[in-house]
Formats: structure tokens, sequence, C-alpha cells
């Protein structure tokens, strides 16, 4: 965004840097601002100040639809705020890291949806007025940092009037599920999306550019399946297919997945997650049971010595064999995993459980090791270190 001080400029307009033996900054504006600055230039004493903002506090997502025909006249879109819906968002992360974000449409007539990614800094906020779907088109959004990780959200239809919380790049860091691509069994053959990099936003799934080979891989993933004791198959990527048939009989199964990483994230050094279900024949999507993790941490990622901890055990929607969720433990460790404290988890009346986390004064990070069960024998055991950073 550049604002011109000095003549009736553009409020907003994209600049761009090009170098040859020096620096020339441009600033793109409507053919009558142009004129105007021209005109302005032919005047002895002529200044223009200019200020660059290349990350935008605000952004407009605006959708006018109309169905049917095309207007014949008033095709000015023009809402107030109170008749779109507000979201605040935060990109945590280094203010030098180049990143970038998109929302884009999908209307219920189509299976593409429409939209573009801007740059957009980390380290930064951001508030979205966005215009409500009502049920006749949703928004998907993903965030990224640039060649490196790329966060998901699910799509939405938010309401007229309402306001949204939703944070980028946030810890915890661990494997999300995402509902596009589930993890599933087709006849005698498995096929595992298990997406690695899910940050703290609601439903955020992660997903690694290095892991396409189109860039150096920073994040370093393996995902196994056992049956039993006995190595199905593995693989260094987030996608597993087993390539020979297993046994139509109902047996149990174990999916592992690992990670660790230094340069990308601060936190989530290392992963470790270990799913438990049964399987037989059949074309169904697998009952694993999905842990998220809710903290409140600043725009570092870093949270307080004395904070509240909130636990979810729940299963994605549409997979088969999924039970009740009836269990769940915790514990922290503020040593790397070394030595684990067990945390007496609370259970609340949304099915959640929470747990108030008092770091020593010696600690710099917090890491977790969770368990669910459900009552048809499902299971899931994951451990995070360096969950979250302390301030």
């Amino acid at each position: 965004m550049c604002a011109a001080a000095s003549a009736s400029a553009s409020p907003a307009c994209r600049v761009s840097v090009r170098t040859v033996s020096y620096s020339v900054r441009t600033c793109r504006g409507r053919a009558h601002e142009g004129a105007a600055l021209i005109d302005a230039a032919k005047r002895p004493g002529f200044t223009l100040d200019a200020t660059s903002a290349p990350t935008s506090p605000y952004v407009y997502d605006l959708v006018d639809r109309h169905d049917g025909a095309v207007p014949a006249a008033d095709m000015i879109y023009r809402p107030e705020q109170s008749g779109l819906a507000r979201f605040d968002s935060r990109y945590a992360g280094k203010s030098d890291t180049t990143g970038y974000n998109g929302r884009y449409d999908l209307q219920d007539f189509d299976t593409y949806a429409v939209g573009f990614d801007t740059y957009q800094q980390l380290g930064t906020t951001r508030t979205d007025w966005v215009t409500a779907g009502k049920k006749k088109f949703t928004w998907y959004e993903q965030s990224g940092m640039t060649n490196t990780v790329e966060e998901r959200a699910e799509l939405v239809d938010p309401k007229t009037g309402s306001r949204n919380a939703d944070q980028w790049f946030s810890p915890v860091i661990h494997p999300r599920l995402g509902d596009s691509i589930l993890p599933n069994r087709q006849g005698d053959y498995f096929s595992l999306n298990i997406p690695a990099w899910g940050d703290g936003g609601a439903h955020h799934t992660g997903y690694d550019f290095g892991d396409w080979k189109s860039t150096p891989d920073q994040l370093h993933q393996t995902v196994t399946l056992y049956q039993g004791d006995t190595v199905v198959r593995s693989t260094d990527h987030q996608q597993l297919n087993t390539n020979t048939p297993v046994s139509p009989d109902p047996l149990p199964y174990r999916l592992v997945a690992e990670t660790s990483q230094s340069a990308v994230f601060p936190t989530s050094s290392a992963t470790r997650t270990e799913w438990g279900f049964t399987s037989g024949h059949g074309w169904v999507d697998l009952p694993l049971i999905q842990l998220d993790y809710g903290v409140d941490t600043d725009i570092h990622g870093d949270a307080a010595r004395r904070a509240t901890l909130t636990l979810t055990a729940s299963h994605m929607p549409g997979v088969t064999g999924a039970g009740k969720v009836d269990g769940a433990t915790l514990q922290v460790s503020y040593d790397d995993g070394s030595h684990w404290t067990p945390a007496g988890l609370r259970r609340t009346a949304d099915g959640k459980w929470t747990v108030d986390v008092k770091a020593p004064k010696s600690a710099e990070h917090v890491s977790l090791r969770a368990t669910a069960k459900d009552d048809a024998g499902n299971t899931v055991n994951q451990t995070v270190v360096r969950a979250y950073s302390l301030k």
C-alpha cells in the first residue's frame, strides 16, 4: 500500500522495486491520478512524499452475486461493515519471514474456488472484512511461508455481523488431519495422508513444500503402518500407500507419524503420533482420533508461565468405526521430554479437557504427551517436544 502526501494519488496501490545500478520505487495508480501527479510535477519546487506498507493492516474480500441475469443498472456494491463478517487474523513468526495469505470463494454451483494469494509479512496482525455466503457460497483460506510450509483452513460460511478470530503459525504445531483427503482403506489397500504441520488455528492442516521436491526440505516426516508388530510399509513423505494387499480379516493396526525440524518453527522440534485402530476389508475412511491443543500465545508464539491449556480429542466427520471419546490423559515436561509429570485434566461441558500449566522459572519450553481413546477401541498417543515457548 502506498500513500501519497503531496498530490491526489491513490490511497492504496501496489509497490514494486526494480534494481539496475540503483533502486527505483514505483507506485501504480489510475490514469487520472497519474495525470494529476504529472501536472503537479510541472510546478517548481514540487516534492512527493510516499510511505510504503507492503503488508496491509486490512483486507476486504467481497462477493456481489446476482443469480439469473446481470442487472441492467445499479452495479455498485458498497456494503457497510455491519453487513460483513469480521476476521481478526494474527500471523505469528519473525517479521523478516516472507509469507502469504489468500481467501477464495467457492460458489454452490462450482467445484473450484476463486481468489488469489497476497504478500503477508509474519509477526503482524490484520483485520479482514468478508461477505457472508448465506449458504450460497463458502470461503477457503490458506497461509504459508514461501516455499516452506502451507496452512489450509476448512471451508467456512461466516454470519453477517459476526466477529471471528484466527491465528496462523501459532503453537501447537502438530499433525492435523484434513477433511478433504482422510486416511482410508480401499478394499485391502490403505491410502494414508497425514499432514504433519497443522498450527494452533481452528482445524488448520499444514503441508510441507519440500515434500513435493520443489524446494530443499526443511521439514522431516516419516509415516509407518504396522499390523501388530509387523511393518506393512513406511515412507518419508506425508502420503503412505500400500502396494500389496493386506488380510481382509479385521485386524489391529498401528499408524505412526514422526516429525523433526529446527529451522522453520521455533517450537515443535519433534513429534511422534501413534494411532491404534482395527480394520477389515472395505472402502472406508479410518477412525483415527484427532488431538488438538489450545493455549494463549503472543505474536511470537510464546505463552505465559501460568497458562490454561485445552486438549480436544475428536473424530473427523464421516469416518467409519468411530466410538464415543471417553478418556484422555496429559503429561508435561520442562526439559524437552527427559522427565514427565502427569497433569490433572478437567472435563468441560463441551467435551474438551483443560489444565492449568504452571511452568518453573528455569523452563524455556513446555513439551506435551497426550493420549485419548474411544469406546470402540480406537486410541491415539502423541508427544510434542517443545510444544510452545515461555515468556
